[in-house]
């Protein structure tokens, strides 16, 4: 996790200058010094003006990523600009901040939206080009000419296309309220993602024989590794909360759940752009890069 910011004592012994008195007519108190009327209040007015302010321009509406940290991640090693202390191979680690958690000890979600894309790049990760909703047709399947056993697609133009499946899950427990984050998976990572959603799909609403929306359990997301001739890796490894079926409890947060799911199918959510050194998350080589470090293309 982040080091919390300590104050230093360069200024102890040094008197505190005196505010100057303030002329406000109502300042903002401490919620804590908040009357309970003065609460019931403002929440009418905010109710009153629900969505006043907010942005729902999709470029505006991005929901951040969650990596698998592999043993080339910048972010793992120390003389990298992109480097998080305390960081190292096999955590997990919510981009845009600066949290880690260890692999093994895995983070509790709620997965509300799944799809797959095929995202294209600029050959050896030069840069994001695109989504596509389906394989462009002037894909071809190619071998890696670096590794025979490597294949990925190939457009005319040169560049990549790498399927990927997006989960988009509801993070619970570990910032102060449940927070949304896309968790992609390519390469490998595809076996992880079909055996979440066989364990989704094996869920019913209690008490009835239908099946349960993805969002009416908790699941626990930990690390596995793995190694083969081509060097080692940590992939994902999805099992249910507390080893078997963990219904949500929490009304508020299944509201939220259901809502994310909703804009995510509408189009008004929408995930954010992965970078090249961790397009193949949790596949068998985490940073698109083979046991001798070199740049390989996307593969299937």
């Amino acid at each position: 996790m982040a080091k919390a910011t300590v104050k230093t004592g360069k200024d102890k012994g040094k008197e505190a200058p005196k505010p100057a008195p303030s002329r406000a007519v109502a300042t903002r108190k401490a919620s804590t010094e908040v009357d309970t009327a003065a609460a019931d209040e403002i929440a009418k007015m905010m109710a009153q003006d629900a969505g006043k302010g907010v942005s729902t321009a999709l470029e505006d509406n991005i929901v951040p990523l969650v990596y698998i940290l592999q043993a080339l991640s910048p972010q793992v090693q120390k003389k990298k600009e992109e480097y998080i202390d305390g960081a190292e191979a096999g955590m997990i680690w919510f981009r845009g901040t600066k949290d880690v958690v260890a692999g093994e000890e895995g983070i509790p979600v709620v997965p509300c939206h799944w799809s797959k894309t095929f995202i294209e790049w600029l050959p050896d990760r030069g840069g994001y080009v695109g989504r596509h909703d389906s394989m462009p047709e002037d894909a071809v399947l190619t071998t890696d000419p670096q590794n025979p056993k490597r294949k990925f697609w190939k457009r005319k133009n040169g560049n990549t296309v790498v399927e990927t499946r997006e989960h988009v899950v509801l993070v619970l427990d570990i910032f102060d309220r449940p927070t949304p984050f896309v968790i992609p998976m390519s390469g490998s990572g595809h076996g992880s993602s079909r055996a979440w959603m066989t364990l989704m799909n094996r869920k019913v609403v209690p008490g009835t024989d239908m099946k349960s929306p993805s969002y009416g359990y908790i699941y626990r997301m930990k690390l596995a590794f793995r190694t083969n001739d081509q060097g080692d890796w940590y992939m994902w490894d999805v099992g249910d909360e507390n080893d078997e079926p963990t219904m949500l409890a929490d009304p508020a947060t299944y509201r939220l759940a259901r809502q994310i799911e909703a804009d995510f199918a509408k189009g008004t959510l929408k995930a954010d752009v992965m970078t090249g050194d961790q397009v193949d998350n949790g596949s068998d080589t985490g940073t698109g890069k083979n046991a001798k470090g070199q740049r390989s293309e996307g593969h299937i």
